[in-house]
């Protein structure tokens, strides 16, 4: 994976070979505003238009962050609408440990999209990415 981004809060990486874009988010996440957890998820979907990606994986083991319902909803018009149309049809995330993180997470993604979306939780990268490829 080449790294192709990264900020005080996550790294972006794309893998061209699978063309699978990666965001790992780091500790100092707790200490994220809103504006600025927005302004990184913009990010990541330029770099997924810019690199054309395919899949994408989220590796939260680290986020300290959570995503309000307010957030939740503006990610889903705002971040996950587009995604679908640049053809992002599967998403795998690394939960991280945090229980409340994690279903700020859940709820974020559980929005209706058609079936067209598809996502699975994991507890490691390795079997996230073999999720990924198995959908090559």
């Amino acid at each position: 994976m080449e790294k192709i981004y990264e900020s005080n809060y996550m790294t972006l990486y794309f893998c061209t070979k699978d063309n699978i874009i990666e965001e790992v988010w780091n500790e100092t996440s707790e200490k994220m505003k809103e504006k600025e957890f927005q302004t990184e998820i913009l990010t990541t979907l330029k770099y997924m238009e810019i690199h054309q990606a395919k899949y994408y994986l989220v590796n939260a083991k680290l986020l300290h962050f959570t995503i309000s319902v307010e957030l939740q909803a503006w990610m889903f018009q705002d971040f996950i609408t587009p995604f679908l149309k640049l053809g992002i049809y599967y998403a795998a995330f690394v939960m991280p440990t945090e229980i409340i993180t994690q279903l700020s997470i859940e709820q974020t993604t559980d929005e209706e999209s058609d079936g067209m979306f598809h996502r699975r939780f994991f507890d490691n990268k390795k079997e996230a990415l073999n999720w990924l490829k198995s959908h090559s």
